[in-house]
């Protein structure tokens, strides 16, 4: 479309002559709350000049192709426009159903692509890209004194692969204390069962803790999200948005907690996963008790844990790991002190009330801190801000999905792995390898963690440096038909840019030297210091046979959690979550049959080792693919590069001159 002096004419001069008005000029130097036509080919900048949260974003189209079809870099941005803006797409002013005069709200906001003026009268005013960056610097310094806007990212600075992976493992380090919580609670539960307490107590430990531990894991869904969409906040500056998100996660783990409760605490759901997991073949009353006690009584404690995983993960958003640190410690002290007291006398159900407390006083710890910090404020909750947690929320939902199947399906092979070894050891009667089943699934979960806080922390980083380039991955068909543009609504996974690489670089290199410390770890303490969990020669010897397996599945999963957060980072949830779903079908497979034919506890694990060696080769190949991707649209061979639409019979001339 051509903004010539003809179609000026035609769209002012009436209503000119009805309410004897002068045409406005729309500049993008206008002053606050006017009408404001941006001309750039920049998303970012659009969305930076802006100075209201309800402002009107009208789109419109021009020569080759509409506007619309390359107005957003991604569907992010999108929705990041329609969050703030009523967006109309238009390829007219007549279509748009807005009238570029003095009629136009002072709370409309028109997008529209450069055009050469004929005359000064048209009422535009066409600058060179220079110019329109100045004024743009000017139009956002003067909103960002009336308001709250979106600014660019800070620049993330070029470092080496050894500094990237420095000031990775350096920010990594503090953050295991958060994803060891709930493990070290559960394997100082089994310390001091095994230490104080009868081998079958220490037995039931391991279906309990394994539902438990399980269950608040898939949980945790929220707790990545948030992760995501605060550094998202922080990375433009979003102070509002970061707090919202934090607040969206107060309210998502609190009522997943309380859900979680009910059903383990109350119901019969507990009893009946239990169950499940045990096996029904073998197993003596008093085991069954013990486990079931241990789960109600650690059920209890969900919602406090959730919350303060949510707000934990929302303080790492922003690099603050001083937080969690303390919330570890703390419940690190009381469950501890707990435990003593209460395990001599309780047993198990002394050790999961230990666990619960320790879990209610570091929320508490949590939200008082994040509450001075301003990580966390009232407002996003009940005032005006509700409608940010309110969208928070729904990102939390639509996002949090491919997660949630990501972390169940993980879920049902920790399950299937605990499942496979206390039915196969039921079934010969061989309590013992229960037993250090048990030890193995403790070290496992206080050692997994060094790869879950890589991939934490590379969702933490990425999002800056995907931010700052907004490399985009396109779909590789494109059409302007509506069929095409409903694909297109579901964004496609980023393509992955040099300062990205950076990040999962240095992230890839922490792992393997974090990874062989877990595996050292991993081999040592049940090989050269298997006293520490029990004393029965049996389960000392089933220790020592399996130990090799453990510390090789470790080694493996360093780097695989790594691979898995970027994939997350890239928004590649969709698809990791179909790769974790076809390979639990498979594995819990293998492990029911496994147990149907009880095997001994090293083909067991021997099955567990071959699931890590599947992982890092599928994601491995993914991330690869993912990062060498060179998406193009066939359009970009006609594409302007400057958005600004061709006169007519230029596009004839464009499309003969390329053929």
């Amino acid at each position: 479309m051509r903004f010539g002096l003809t179609t000026c004419k035609r769209i002012a001069l009436p209503l000119l002559a009805r309410q004897r008005l002068q045409p406005v000029r729309m500049t993008s130097e206008g002053a606050v709350g006017e009408p404001l036509v941006v001309v750039s080919s920049s998303p970012s900048e659009v969305v930076s000049a802006t100075t209201s949260a309800n402002e009107t974003l009208v789109v419109l189209g021009g020569e080759p192709a509409p506007l619309s079809t390359y107005a957003y870099e991604d569907e992010a941005v999108k929705a990041e426009w329609e969050a703030m803006f009523t967006i109309k797409e238009a390829n007219s002013v007549k279509d748009a159903n807005v009238t570029l005069s003095a009629d136009i709200p002072r709370e409309t906001l028109v997008v529209t692509p450069a055009q050469p003026p004929e005359s000064e009268e048209d009422g535009w005013v066409v600058a060179s890209p220079e110019e329109q960056r100045a004024r743009l610097a000017r139009r956002r310094e003067e909103a960002r004194k009336h308001s709250t806007t979106l600014t660019e990212p800070a620049e993330v600075p070029k470092m080496s692969a050894s500094a990237m992976m420095s000031e990775l493992s350096v920010f990594t380090l503090p953050l295991l204390l958060v994803w060891l919580a709930s493990p070290l609670l559960s394997l100082a539960d089994s310390t001091f069962v095994g230490a104080l307490r009868s081998t079958t107590e220490l037995a039931a430990l391991g279906p309990a803790c394994a539902l438990t531990d399980n269950a608040y894991f898939a949980a945790t869904f929220n707790s990545v999200v948030t992760t995501s969409a605060v550094a998202t906040a922080c990375a433009r500056k979003d102070a509002e948005g970061a707090k919202a998100a934090a607040a969206a996660a107060c309210v998502a783990a609190s009522v997943v907690g309380v859900a979680l409760a009910v059903s383990f605490a109350v119901s019969p759901v507990g009893q009946a996963a239990l169950s499940a997991l045990i096996g029904s073949n073998g197993a003596s009353p008093e085991f069954c008790a013990e486990a079931l006690a241990y789960v109600k009584a650690r059920a209890l404690g969900f919602p406090f844990a959730l919350v303060s995983s949510g707000l934990q993960a929302a303080s790492l958003a922003r690099r603050d790991v001083r937080l969690p640190i303390k919330a570890s410690a703390v419940s690190g002290v009381v469950n501890l002190l707990g435990d003593a007291l209460l395990v001599p006398t309780s047993g198990v159900v002394g050790a999961a009330i230990a666990t619960t407390v320790a879990q209610i006083v570091a929320c508490g710890v949590v939200v008082r801190d994040s509450l001075r910090k301003g990580y966390l404020g009232l407002r996003p909750v009940f005032g005006t801000a509700a409608a940010k947690t309110k969208r928070a929320l729904g990102t939390i939902a639509t996002r949090g999905l491919p997660v949630l199947a990501t972390l169940l399906a993980k879920c049902a092979v920790l399950s299937a792995l605990a499942y496979s070894a206390t039915a196969s050891a039921t079934d010969r009667g061989a309590l013992a390898e229960i037993a250090a089943h048990q030890v193995f699934v403790g070290l496992y979960f206080v050692f997994a963690p060094v790869g879950d806080a890589l991939s934490q922390t590379v969702q933490t980083f990425c999002p800056r440096a995907l931010e700052q380039q907004q490399v985009r991955g396109r779909n590789e068909e494109s059409s302007h038909n509506d069929d095409d543009r409903r694909r297109r609504r579901r964004p496609p996974p980023v393509v992955v840019g040099p300062a990205a690489r950076d990040v999962i670089s240095g992230a890839l290199r922490a792992s393997v030297v974090l990874g062989a410390v877990d595996a050292v770890l991993a081999y040592v303490l049940p090989v050269f210091a298997p006293f520490v969990f029990t004393r029965d020669a049996a389960v000392v010897a089933a220790l020592r046979e399996n130990a090799p397996l453990l510390s090789l599945s470790l080694l493996l999963h360093a780097a695989t959690s790594s691979l898995e957060g970027t994939m997350l980072a890239c928004r590649d949830a969709k698809f990791l979550s179909t790769l974790y779903t076809l390979d639990a079908a498979v594995v819990a497979a293998a492990f029911i049959a496994l147990a149907a034919a009880s095997a001994p506890l090293n083909a067991i694990w021997s099955c567990f080792f071959a699931y890590q060696v599947v992982r890092l080769t599928q994601f491995a190949a993914r991330v690869a693919t993912t990062s060498m991707r060179r998406r193009r649209s066939p359009d970009d061979d006609h594409r302007p590069t400057n958005l600004v639409p061709l006169a007519p019979g230029a596009a004839a001339a464009a499309a003969a001159a390329a053929a």
